[in-house]
């Protein structure tokens, strides 16, 4: 077994000693168990080099100038984010009172010099094992967790979401059915509108709903290539017109400039989409515009803003979240959310990130942000 497996294999150890000769000692012995390795001599860089190597157990001398190890262990145990991980104290001291309080202080066991060898590398290899197997075993609870937090949102959308359409295409569809031959040709026309708008609506929410479960069973994949941004933009501000003008707003596109981007277009689409549908629904004043901004620099930009309803920061910390919350706000109520699970998802596959700024009262403004290499944006 080669020393990069093994090391994967059998967790990363920090050595911390004041002699050199020890460290060296212990790091060879331990390394040619194929244990990965870092030592500090310092009592005082300990607590720093926990955090930035976040190793597996901790090898901590007890006996070292200025800070001992029962001081050290200390600061560890009280810190939340570094408690976790174990630690085997080092010692000359084979006395009892030592020992107890190094155990009480939260030690996992102890260590006496000079070392054996075989004993070191038991109580090593125990507590290691325990330590990957109670992070393996968090790990899962994660997923269960994240599991039932899907499985609870999917109960959302197709009790909410995707009622909400289908009863109102059975409404309208019910009350021609009543009424066919009285019915005034413009009051009919408004009547297949409104069936129109709600199959589509309920069309685009399947396809993000089918995306996003794809996407969570790691199917989609990234398909990029060269196309005109401006005009996949146009394409889905068409589509949303008779929604936009039903309520009076109108959409801007700013530059008018094409710009040739190379990325997935069928993501950015539903990217820009699912902004749009929000901006409108939430633009609640008649008059009301919303601006599409597109920067194209080293990273693209495409930014869409509106002048509606905003959210509150506790709403705006959990857009990108997996959470159902027992008491929703209006803006959850109608629906918004699910479909930016599924962009923040699409511009993670992009090596991107989705920006959001909102004010309640004042418009909210997101904006999907694109890593482009030189060559990739071109004015057309």
């Amino acid at each position: 077994m080669n020393e990069q497996s093994s090391s994967k294999e059998k967790g990363f150890i920090l050595i911390v000693d004041d002699i050199p000769k020890n460290l060296q000692l212990l790091g060879n012995t331990l390394r040619d168990e194929g244990y990965k390795i870092a030592a500090v001599s310092k009592p005082e860089q300990v607590v720093n080099s926990v955090r930035k190597y976040q190793p597996d157990l901790i090898l901590l001398d007890v006996m070292m100038p200025g800070k001992n190890g029962f001081e050290v262990c200390e600061e560890l145990k009280a810190d939340p984010e570094l408690n976790h991980i174990p630690v085997i104290f080092l010692t000359a001291k084979v006395e009892q009172e030592s020992v107890v309080k190094g155990l009480n202080l939260g030690g996992a066991d102890y260590v006496t010099k000079p070392f054996n060898n075989q004993e070191l590398l038991a109580r090593v290899d125990t507590h290691i094992s325990l330590k990957l197997s109670k992070d393996k075993l968090k790990e899962q609870n994660e997923k269960l967790n994240e599991l039932g937090l899907m499985k609870d949102r999917i109960y959302s959308v197709i009790g909410h979401d995707l009622r909400g359409p289908v009863n109102g295409i059975s409404g309208v569809i019910n009350m021609l059915l009543t009424d066919l031959e009285e019915t005034e040709p413009e009051r009919l026309r408004k009547l297949l509108t409104l069936i129109n708008e709600s199959s589509t609506n309920l069309w685009n929410l399947l396809t993000d709903l089918l995306s996003w479960a794809r996407v969570q069973s790691k199917e989609m994949k990234v398909n990029p290539s060269d196309f005109s941004l401006i005009k996949a933009i146009q394409e889905d501000v068409k589509m949303m017109e008779f929604v936009a003008e039903k309520k009076g707003v109108t959409i801007h596109i700013h530059p008018q400039e094409d710009f040739e981007v190379n990325a997935d277009k069928s993501f950015i689409r539903t990217i820009i989409r699912n902004f749009l549908t929000n901006a409108i629904k939430f633009s609640d004043k008649k008059g009301s515009s919303i601006e599409i901004n597109i920067e194209a620099e080293q990273n693209l930009k495409i930014t869409v803003k509106d002048y509606g309803i905003g959210m509150s920061e506790e709403i705006q910390g959990r857009l990108f979240k997996m959470v159902h919350p027992k008491n929703e706000t209006s803006m959850n109520k109608n629906g918004a959310g699910f479909g930016l699970l599924l962009c923040n998802e699409l511009a993670k596959l992009h090596g991107g990130k989705i920006v959001v700024e909102s004010e309640e009262g004042a418009g909210s403004t997101f904006t999907l942000v694109i890593p482009q290499s030189e060559q990739a944006v071109i004015a057309a």
